[in-house]
């Protein structure tokens, strides 16, 4: 049976991550997981994110999970690796299919996969989810959070400029996705090395391919101040929101 649903995750030295971040996936409600596969891109990893992964599918057999390499060029070229070997895995012909993006340090909610796919039974073609940060991590880091805050009516409304019912500003890595139709119209995912995922906003936005922002759809990603990605990224963003006081 070909999956109808692909979940592309790409990863660099998560062994700390990975674990919770496949264990949500497997827990998704109201969704076949035969019907669902995970692409897992380890991009150029030393550490024991493989090993940890393939603990989880041991522990969850019914989680089809496919393990792929990468270069290490960063989380844009691994994720449009990523998303083409999901594109060429899945039955688009299934009105329902689906490709999703999450991140190695985020958990989804139970429902990501389920609200998503209701989404485009009413007609989404992109969708942008909701991402909360960890309560445990934010605590840490007070001054960020709180800045994260204040810029978010004005992002809102920034978005609200294309879009004028979305319902948050959020479009992440963390959590997004393309109908089949949608990722072959606009000729697969951009690939910059960083910020790939302001970059297929973008793209989208050029080609005219409206985007849902849908509070329904949330997953929860880390607080940390030492993302994987320098210069760039919500990591980034949030020790520069410390710095700004």
């Amino acid at each position: 049976m070909r999956p109808t649903v692909g979940v592309v995750v790409p990863a660099r030295n998560e062994e700390a991550r990975i674990g919770a971040c496949l264990e949500a996936l497997a827990a998704q409600r109201d969704v076949d997981l035969a019907r669902m596969l995970v692409v897992l891109v380890l991009d150029d990893c030393t550490d024991g994110t493989r090993a940890m992964s393939l603990a989880v599918a041991a522990r969850r057999p019914a989680l089809r999970l496919r393990l792929i390499n990468c270069s290490g060029r960063g989380a844009g070229p691994a994720r449009a690796l990523g998303m083409r070997h999901a594109r060429d895995a899945i039955d688009s012909d299934d009105r329902f299919a689906l490709l999703l993006s999450t991140d190695a340090d985020t958990r989804v909610g139970p429902a990501w996969i389920a609200s998503q796919i209701a989404a485009v039974g009413n007609g989404s073609l992109a969708i942008g989810g909701l991402i909360d940060l960890d309560p445990d991590e934010a605590r840490r880091h007070p001054a960020a959070v709180e800045a994260r805050a204040r810029r978010a009516p004005g992002r809102l409304l920034a978005v609200r400029r294309h879009t004028a019912g979305a319902e948050h500003h959020h479009f992440s890595g963390a959590s997004f996705a393309l109908t089949p139709a949608t990722y072959d119209r606009i000729g697969g995912l951009p690939d910059p090395e960083v910020l790939e995922d302001e970059a297929l906003e973008r793209h989208l936005r050029e080609r005219d391919v409206p985007i849902c922002y849908l509070r329904s759809v949330q997953v929860v990603t880390s607080a940390r101040l030492d993302g994987r990605v320098r210069g760039a990224g919500l990591a980034h963003a949030l020790r520069a929101a410390v710095g700004d006081g």
